[in-house]
Parts: structure tokens; C-alpha cells; sequence
């Protein structure tokens, strides 16, 4: 369990340390799908505007375990062995890490309204022996849109 992460504007962003946040395109249609990425990390859309998500992080394959409103599977490198996840206006000294085995990852964002103001955000890391191809909306809530062709990776990293 992480502490309580503060999203803001809908979104959240978790990425490697190594390669900072990702540097990715907001477009149509990943705003629809939910999610923008890139190799080392990732932009989350979140069913709630504003709010506070509590997060809990697992090594292994998603589980639906619960009513999840929304679920996204993306393809996620972990090179420096170290994670960061942030809310969008979280000051660097805020921003809650934490240490995962380098790798190559199938990472699930499950999400879970819980109240007006926050909602369960689980993480599932499930170790790959090689990369994964593709990116996929496994659970999608009313206000999603997933294309019918999943935008796979929305741009290049930076810091």
C-alpha cells in the first residue's frame, strides 16, 4: 500500500525513474481510451475530476477482484528498478516511489469509485519474460470511448 496519491484534472502519471515523466500526445482518441503512453510510463485518465486515490500495488497478474468501473492494460519497462507515481499539480517532494524489479511488465490500472472524491487505484505488475506488444482496455466505464483500434504508444519519453 502507497500513501494516497492527489489527481487532479482527471488524470494521474506513473513512470521509471530512470526516464522521468513520459512525454506523450493528448489526442482524441486517447483521451477515450484512457490512457496515453510510452515504453517506461504512462498517463491514466481517472473516472473522477479531483481527488484522492488510494493505492495499492501487486506483483502479479490482474485479478478482477471487485466492481472495477475501469480497467486499461499497457505494455510498461522498468529499467532503473525504482516507479513513480504523481497527480499532475503533486510537487516533486510529493510524488510517492517505489521499488520494482527491472523488467518488462504487463501493467493493469484497475480504478474504483469509492465516494464523491476518491476511488481505489490498484496496480498489477505482471512480469514478462519479453516486451509486450499491445496495449488493451480490459473494463471500460460510461465515460470512456475506446477506439476500435487501441492507440498503442502516444510518444517518446523525456523528463
Amino acid at each position: 500500500m502507497l500513501p494516497d496519491l492527489d489527481f487532479a484534472y482527471g488524470i494521474f502519471v506513473l513512470f521509471d525513474e530512470a526516464v522521468g515523466h513520459p512525454d506523450v500526445t493528448f489526442s482524441e482518441e486517447t483521451v477515450a481510451q484512457g490512457f496515453s503512453r510510452a515504453e517506461s510510463g504512462a498517463w491514466f485518465k481517472t473516472p473522477l475530476e479531483f481527488g484522492d486515490g488510494y493505492l495499492r500495488v501487486a506483483i502479479g497478474p490482474f485479478e478482477a477482484t471487485g466492481d472495477y468501473d475501469r480497467a486499461v492494460a499497457v505494455p510498461f519497462h522498468c529499467i532503473s528498478g525504482c516507479v513513480t507515481i504523481a497527480g499532475p499539480d503533486e510537487p516533486l517532494e510529493e510524488q510517492r516511489s517505489f521499488d520494482l524489479p527491472p523488467g518488462y511488465y504487463r501493467l493493469t490500472v484497475a480504478q474504483r469509485v469509492v465516494d464523491e472524491e476518491g476511488e481505489d487505484i490498484d496496480l498489477f505488475f505482471e512480469p514478462l519474460a519479453e516486451p509486450a506488444k499491445w496495449s488493451e482496455v480490459l473494463i471500460a466505464d460510461e465515460s470512456m470511448r475506446p477506439p476500435g483500434v487501441i492507440e498503442q504508444e502516444a510518444g517518446n519519453l523525456g523528463n
